[in-house]
């Protein structure tokens, strides 16, 4: 026991309570937050809890402390989720949207030059959607992107799976430094540093586990933000549908666009933006295509703060579709309520791009 003497009254506390109440104050104020729109310029940012119990344990910490929306993770910072069906989207500072799900435990590490983030997964499963390099590792293997859409999972009996839905990713083994890469609609997995199987063709289940994690993901999205929707089963039923056809046929513009519109409609902008670059890298031809993409682009450039650019959109559109520029125009960008809707297609029915 030791005494403290104030100037009036002396109050008696017993030594490490007072030491750890001294810490968790600290901590708590050394916590940073993340801007409204869920962005941090250096730090990953949690921007959608569907979940009961997950909780964040600061660098150099002992105590989990429930985790927040809009709480800014650097490396070192761990975060794990305790329900089976849960699921955390986090974004990071370069864009990519990181979804995290099942009982997971993963640790922010230091990005490499040029890298947008990086994670070490100790648990669970982790969906990665990016424009920019990015990384997961566990245990000893280690995967390394640039733009994709991949996913890591790792097993009650450490058996490591990497899957690529769309694009590439080099696998590395890292106790002997091999490189492999793993190319889309595939996967490979280990269990104690060995190899089991690398190449599969993902199967169908993998593709529906896929629609869903990140429907689930872009719904808490919305509500994280104060979305409010009419007719939520009705929104989930579109957004299925839309990256089912995503999945099934990346090559095709259309595809990205007609999902980027709808996730506008709900102010889940950031992932709307990923999808909107991959459609312009597949050269949309066909004029309704181009005139779609710049406008949902508008809207999402908008939806983050991101004047000049949406600016920018909003011109090419003004030149290519007056009609559509204008209904633009008169948009109001922030996104309060869903009404409930047929959710039309962005663009109208016709003959795929080539691929």
């Amino acid at each position: 026991m030791v005494l403290l003497e104030g100037p009036h009254v002396p109050l008696r506390v017993q030594l490490p309570l007072f030491v750890a109440l001294l810490l968790w104050h600290a901590a708590a104020a050394a916590q940073e937050v993340c801007s409204p729109d869920c962005t941090h310029p250096t730090k990953a940012c949690i921007c959608a809890i569907d979940a009961r119990n997950v909780f964040v344990t600061p660098i150099g910490g002992i105590d989990r402390q429930p985790a927040q929306i809009r709480r800014a993770l650097g490396p070192g910072d761990e975060i794990a989720g305790l329900d089976e069906n849960g699921i955390v989207a986090l974004t990071c500072p370069g864009s990519s949207d990181v979804k995290l799900h099942g009982r997971f435990r993963a640790v922010i590490m230091p990005p490499a030059q040029g890298q947008d983030c990086a994670l070490n997964l100790l648990a669970g499963a982790v969906d990665v959607l990016t424009s920019t390099p990015t990384q997961v590792s566990s245990g000893e293997t280690l995967m390394g992107s640039k733009r994709t859409m991949y996913s890591m999972r790792v097993a009650p009996d450490a058996t490591v799976e990497c899957a690529v839905i769309d694009g590439e990713v080099a696998v590395q083994n890292l106790k002997t430094g091999a490189t492999r890469p793993l190319g889309a609609n595939a996967k490979a997995s280990w269990r104690g540093g060995q190899l089991i199987q690398f190449g599969a063709p993902l199967a169908p289940v993998d593709m529906t586990q896929t629609m869903r994690i990140y429907t689930r993901g872009d719904i808490a999205r919305a509500r994280a933000q104060g979305v409010i929707f009419d007719d939520p089963d009705s929104f989930q039923r579109a957004l299925q549908s839309r990256y089912a056809a995503v999945l099934a046929t990346p090559a095709d513009p259309a595809t990205h666009i007609d999902l980027a519109a709808l996730q506008t409609i709900a102010g889940i902008s950031m992932p709307a933006l990923h999808h909107l670059e991959q459609a312009e890298r597949l050269n949309p031809a066909r004029a309704d295509l181009r005139a779609a993409l710049l406008a949902t682009r508008t809207v999402a450039y908008r939806q983050v703060g991101r004047g000049k650019e949406a600016a920018a959109e909003a011109e090419k559109l003004r030149v290519l579709d007056p009609a559509r520029y204008a209904a633009v125009q008169r948009a109001d960008p922030k996104v309060q309520r869903v009404t409930r809707g047929a959710y039309e297609p962005a663009v109208p029915s016709a003959p795929a791009a080539p691929r």
